[in-house]
């Protein structure tokens, strides 16, 4: 999977299309609302980063998660387990539908990769922390 997206990107898209073809094929995002939970800015160069780093059997912590596209593209990666937090319980509540259009359950999946929701303040590590599960960090 990793090698037909780089493909893709080699083959002359750009940015839009890169993220647009993850949309449409790695990443099921029916029905998002982008308007409530935009792609900002950031989102294709951290794709761009995560295409090119081995997530292999690693923990991942999405801080400010929004729609949970890129931890369920870190997970499409190998990720073991993401940890999903957001201060916005509507951007949440969308990231566990789209982590579950995936097929992704919380807690577990058949392949043991799991994600975990957390509504927390961005701002407060140490509340972060203490929510973690146990052995993730």
């Amino acid at each position: 999977m990793k090698q037909d997206v780089l493909k893709q990107g080699k083959e002359g898209a750009d940015a839009q299309q890169l993220l647009d073809y993850l949309k449409g094929v790695v990443i099921k995002l029916d029905n998002i609302d982008t308007q409530a939970i935009p792609f900002e800015e950031y989102t294709v160069p951290f794709l761009d980063a995560m295409l090119h780093n081995d997530f292999s059997g690693k923990n991942v912590i999405d801080a400010g998660a929004g729609s949970g596209f890129l931890s369920v593209l870190a997970l499409r990666l190998g990720a073991r387990a993401a940890f999903l937090v957001e201060n916005d319980e509507v951007a949440l509540s969308e990231a566990a539908r789209v982590m579950a259009l995936n097929g992704f359950v919380e807690g577990r999946d058949e392949e043991d990769r799991r994600y975990y929701l957390c509504v927390a303040d961005l701002n407060n590590l140490d509340q972060i922390q203490s929510l973690l599960p146990s052995g993730f960090a």
